[in-house]
């Protein structure tokens, strides 16, 4: 991609967005389908950037799509955990089996603030190189069905 594409499309996106250089590990579930709140086994999972607006992450595992479905996503972000949820809006197989995922979350106002100012820490501290981002990384213990 292009230096101009790259640009258009970071114009595009109504929230800036975090790109980690590590995947963070997030345990995934089902919380609601079709209107009803379910329990559902949970999943490790790779974010692979963050926003306020959504999310993507990676797996090799199958996921439905679709806004009758609600995800749950629980990951720790500088120190501190958070619970996103949201819906799969869209996906993309690559050519070695990994399966790409987008979210788009559903924050309540309640959260927004909190979230926001964690994302806005999170993008300076990556900035800066710093190493310890009180972040749950990937590894092939936590998750592999997705390393």
């Amino acid at each position: 991609m292009g230096a101009q594409e790259n640009a258009e499309l970071i114009n595009n996106r109504k929230f800036f967005r975090v790109y980690t250089k590590e995947p963070i590990c997030t345990e995934m579930s089902i919380v609601n389908y079709n209107g009803q709140p379910i329990k559902s086994n949970c999943s490790n999972v790779c974010i692979k950037d963050l926003s306020i607006g959504g999310l993507s992450f990676s797996s090799k595992l199958r996921f439905p799509m679709g806004k009758h479905i609600i995800y749950q996503f629980k990951l720790q972000i500088l120190n501190k955990p958070y619970s996103i949820k949201g819906n799969i809006v869209w996906h993309k197989v690559e050519k070695n089996g990994d399966i790409n995922y987008g979210v788009s979350s559903l924050i309540d106002e309640i959260m927004y603030e909190d979230y926001f100012a964690a994302l806005n820490n999170l993008a300076l501290v990556i900035r800066r190189n710093q190493s310890n981002r009180g972040c749950s990384f990937c590894n092939i213990k936590k998750c592999p069905n997705n390393l």
